[in-house]
């Protein structure tokens, strides 16, 4: 079936979610698709692979839809929905564009309630594992928002009566993002786009209305940078970022990709050091506008330039480090008294620096 950007070449996986029975052949000359009849076989690979996954300690986002092989930027040839490619009489392409946005507007009620067969199948699947996200669809349409609320709302609904509630996401639409749009959803995190502040050089603090998964394919690729995981983190943000390689579209490995890589794994070292539930972003303590404190106990500050910067601090005596990013190691401890107040530091090495404060002893 023809590939996501619409070459001519073909792609083919296997299992889908779907049996192919036949009658008949489809567009890639292969059985048609039973739409009524679901593949077990993809189900028992998908729940060995979470759990493979949650051994390792790794949670895994199941993404239920992806837009890209189903009309975002391509044909509806490839869709088990195209009226071609199964038995049941479903026909993604209402309007006759060659496209499968179809799949995603809930225009074609019988397809709906097909998708949320398929759903349910997959929480059945994975409900008693606690290492599972869903993610309703990685860039579907900007048609989709009523579509994707639907489907929140159908996840929510159906996992109401199971052992485990697992966390529900939503990610930007493309190629139009409308961030607003997720923060609006019922949603429990989501993955915002690059029209909804300025999440690369100086993010926009975390509130708590929703976990905020910083996904660096919608927000930058070729402009990521490590200073920007620091950012992020000490904004009460999850970046996470996609590396990729050649011949991917049109891009190529970052020259820093490892010292991306590198910083978020320095950022989950602070994130087991600290209480990290009991801290919040907290930009308005420091004067490089970049923390996370649980005011009085601890403090992790991040100095993208360098400079002396201050903090305010609770009465008290601290325990500090200071690590030094580039280097990835820690440069000095020690410990200060602070009478409360305005504080000021300045770190013993040059380029980006991180402060972490942790307190040994309450003033009154």
């Amino acid at each position: 079936m023809n590939d996501s950007t619409g070459k001519s070449d073909s792609a083919r996986a296997s299992p889908f979610p779907w049996l192919r029975t036949g009658p008949g052949l489809a567009s890639d000359g292969r059985p048609k698709f039973d739409l009524s009849q679901l593949d077990q076989s993809y189900f028992d690979r998908l729940r060995e692979r979470v759990t493979d996954a949650g051994a390792r300690g790794i949670y895994v986002s199941v993404m239920l839809f992806e837009g890209h092989i189903a009309g975002t930027d391509g044909s509806a040839a490839g869709s088990p929905f195209a009226a071609e490619n199964n038995i049941n009489g479903i026909s993604v392409d209402q309007n006759g564009d060659g496209m499968a946005t179809e799949a995603f507007d809930l225009s074609v009620p019988g397809m709906t309630n097909l998708q949320r067969e398929y759903v349910a199948k997959v929480i059945e699947s994975l409900n008693n594992l606690d290492n599972v996200l869903y993610e309703i669809c990685n860039e579907c349409p900007p048609t989709s928002i009523q579509w994707s609320y639907n489907m929140i709302d159908f996840i929510k609904h159906y996992e109401s009566e199971k052992v485990k509630q697992h966390p529900v996401g939503m990610t930007v639409n493309f190629p139009y993002p409308n961030t607003s749009a997720l923060f609006a959803s019922d949603a429990d995190w989501i993955s915002p786009g690059d029209d909804a502040g300025d999440y690369l050089s100086n993010p926009p603090e975390a509130d708590g209305s929703k976990v905020i998964i910083l996904d660096s394919d919608h927000i930058t690729y070729f402009d990521a940078s490590a200073g920007m995981i620091w950012k992020q983190f000490t904004r009460g943000l999850n970046p996470i970022f996609m590396d990729l390689a050649p011949p991917l579209r049109d891009k190529a490995p970052l020259p820093e990709q490892e010292a991306i890589r590198a910083a978020m794994e320095q950022t989950k070292l602070y994130s087991d050091k600290m209480n990290l539930a009991a801290m919040t972003p907290r930009k308005d303590l420091t004067s490089t506008g970049y923390a996370l404190a649980n005011p009085g106990s601890e403090y992790l500050i991040y100095a993208p330039q360098g400079e002396s910067f201050s903090v305010v601090l609770r009465p008290g005596s601290y325990s500090y480090e200071w690590f030094n990013p580039t280097s990835g190691s820690l440069a000095v401890t020690g410990s200060i008294d602070a009478a409360g107040g305005c504080q000021w530091f300045s770190p013993p090495f040059g380029g980006d620096a991180v402060l972490y404060l942790h307190i040994t002893s309450r003033h009154p």
